[in-house]
């Protein structure tokens, strides 16, 4: 079997996520929002990483301000109804500085990231476990603040980085790993006196217009993969639910999403991407097309996704786990970006073990 993603050098990222409801706003009922992810979730991390140390941003323009899509990310547009403003770790200064300590809401998602302890391509990147690494280090000796909201979405890079390796060695990922780190990183910051968690899970890895480049075996097997991953996940949430008493665990079911906007049609093209990197040229009608370009969500599927977290948020026993049929992934970058983010990583590392 054979997988390659065919674009040079290319940055493994997470999941495509979309929703049915119209933009609304509701009372805070956060206090801070601390974000932890990879590209789907990034608000300048990657951007500003490989602009210090490149002087370059990336993603560049038709990319929107160093989101990895043509407008605000889901993360973006659910912090301004939760009226917060998530600063990117990466134009933070030291994380153990009296001046980091005073930031509400911090973004720590990395394009790229897996999670496990790095990314998917590169070990500069952090991962989900070295986010929380760097959150505690923000917290210094201070407790976690039990009125935060803390989102986890991550998964599709630890299965998309497994195929690659699976076509060498011929072992598949196996999704408890991923789904292992997730728990672990849920516990960590309960432990540090979290309390309040949004946890989404994986589409269909298989339905996105890279996946389905490589061929039926590839979509099949990252189809099965992350539908293996769903249900791990949410057999874990439960028994997280039964084990920590006051953990308050929202579960954003991404799969169900993605089949409501297909059913209801919200989108006129779900497999074409606007965007051509190869040719430059971008559509008509961005807000039609699910994928900005091969792999990445346009804002409109972002803007929706906020609005059905919004209404997990506001009722959140509205939507709990079933099936996840569908969806896509998203990625992107250059081992530039990489290794200018990384670099930035290690010297916030250095400087937190010099602290």
């Amino acid at each position: 079997m054979r997988y390659r993603l065919k674009l040079p050098l290319l940055l493994a990222s997470a999941a495509l996520f979309t929703g049915l409801l119209p933009g609304r706003t509701i009372a805070a009922p956060f206090q801070k929002l601390y974000v932890f992810g990879d590209s789907l979730s990034d608000t300048g991390n990657v951007f500003n990483a490989s602009k210090q140390f490149l002087g370059t941003g990336a993603p560049p323009s038709p990319y929107y301000q160093g989101r990895f899509s043509n407008g605000p990310v889901w993360i973006d547009y659910l912090a301004e109804k939760l009226n917060l403003t998530p600063t990117p770790i990466a134009v933070l200064p030291n994380p153990q500085s009296s001046e980091s300590s005073g930031i509400d809401s911090v973004n720590f998602a990395y394009g790229g990231a897996t999670t496990g302890t790095s990314s998917a391509i590169s070990g500069a990147i952090p991962g989900l476990q070295t986010q929380i690494v760097e959150f505690q280090q923000l917290l210094a000796d201070r407790t976690a603040d039990p009125n935060a909201l803390y989102v986890i979405w991550m998964g599709a890079n630890d299965y998309l980085s497994g195929i690659n390796r699976s076509n060498s060695n011929g072992q598949e990922p196996n999704p408890s790993v991923p789904v292992q780190n997730i728990v672990k990183a849920i516990e960590s910051l309960y432990q540090s006196g979290a309390r309040h968690f949004l946890v989404a899970n994986l589409p269909a890895l298989g339905e996105t217009p890279l996946a389905k480049q490589q061929g039926q075996t590839v979509v099949q097997t990252l189809n099965r993969l992350s539908d293996r991953h769903n249900q791990l996940l949410s057999q874990q949430l439960d028994e997280l639910q039964r084990a920590l008493p006051e953990v308050d665990l929202m579960r954003l079911d991404i799969g169900r999403l993605y089949v409501q906007a297909t059913d209801n049609r919200d989108f006129s093209d779900l497999t074409t991407p606007c965007y051509s990197r190869t040719t430059g040229t971008i559509c008509a009608q961005p807000d039609r097309h699910l994928f900005w370009d091969n792999l990445h969500p346009t804002t409109a599927a972002h803007r929706q996704i906020s609005d059905n977290a919004l209404t997990l948020i506001d009722r959140p026993t509205a939507v709990q786990p079933t099936s996840f049929p569908l969806g896509g992934l998203s990625a992107i970058g250059t081992l530039g970006v990489l290794a200018g983010a990384g670099a930035l990583w290690r010297q916030r590392r250095d400087r937190a073990k010099e602290g």
